[in-house]
């Protein structure tokens, strides 16, 4: 069987995975794990937050010097950030907390271009008002749907502008449930600006382990067009989103290494939802699970 490939190092982690006084430091522990590229969170760079995100900055423009720190911290290091972390609630049951989760991601879209970062990635989120990962039965009305279809265009508007890409994931707590529902977000909005993350461990509904292999290829087939991004964590029950470090859970890793072979995804695999000491562990199942 052929290892997977990509030029360089297809792995990469939520740079906020690690804990240190500085941003400096964050990328200094990246790269003793030999870890190439990193999805970039802004609360790693002291900017005070949005209510409700630890993602979106209350500043309405980052300054040159803020700039020049990421790019020069990151190029000398010899770390890449893929993704930018741009997360809020899309469908909060408060119209004025999505639209002012959709004024700040400017600020993010401005400084992903300004440090080449082509991801952005978005969560499509819930009616729960306090929590934007955590199920609401009011998800699956017609409303919520409509709602993220609002939020994304005006989102996709900006990425326009910014020459940008969104991508989100198929979550079982949120909106956009499945990967079915995926394909029907992709299908509406029709943008090549807007794209898919695939992470398995988010995908199984209660019961759904009994067909994982089968869930899981029908979902990496189904996206694979649209897919830019990979998620590396596990899971340990069904009907919730997996919270548990790689190769700690129950997910057949190796299947789905083999299903990201199958559809010649080319992008990065992302660690995260585990601890700094949990790292080494995890990026070794996940280069095996390669082989």
């Amino acid at each position: 069987m052929e290892p997977l490939k990509k030029p360089g190092n297809p792995i990469g982690i939520f740079a906020n995975t690690f804990k240190s006084s500085s941003f400096e430091g964050v990328l200094e522990a990246v790269k003793a794990h030999d870890i190439a590229n990193i999805e970039l969170n802004l609360s790693l760079l002291d900017l005070a937050n949005l209510a409700g995100t630890d993602t979106l900055p209350l500043e309405t423009s980052m300054s040159e010097q803020l700039i020049k720190r990421v790019r020069s911290t990151c190029q000398e290091r010899g770390i890449r950030v893929v993704s930018l972390a741009a997360y809020f609630n899309m469908i909060h049951p408060d119209k004025d907390q999505r639209k002012a989760g959709l004024r700040q991601l400017e600020p993010l879209m401005k400084l992903a271009k300004a440090l080449d970062i082509k991801i952005l990635a978005l969560c499509t989120g819930t009616r729960d008002p306090d929590h934007m990962w955590r199920y609401h039965p009011a998800n699956s009305e017609a409303r919520a749907y409509q709602d993220l279809l609002d939020s994304l265009n005006e989102a996709l508007a900006m990425a326009e502008t910014y020459d940008r890409v969104l991508a989100f994931e198929p979550e079982v707590n949120l909106v956009i449930d499945s990967p079915k529902k995926a394909r029907q977000v992709l299908d509406d909005v029709a943008s090549p600006r807007l794209k898919v993350i695939f992470d398995p461990a988010n995908i199984f509904p209660k019961g759904g382990l009994n067909q994982m292999h089968q869930l899981m290829t029908e979902a990496a087939h189904l996206l694979a067009e649209d897919m830019v991004l990979a998620h590396a964590k596990d899971i340990l029950e069904d009907g919730k989103a997996g919270e548990v470090a790689a190769g700690k859970g129950k997910l057949d890793y190796r299947h789905y290494m083999k299903l990201l072979r199958e559809i010649k995804f080319s992008g990065t695999i992302l660690l995260h939802g585990l601890t700094e000491a949990e790292v080494a562990g995890s990026l070794q199942h996940l280069k095996n699970s390669m082989g």
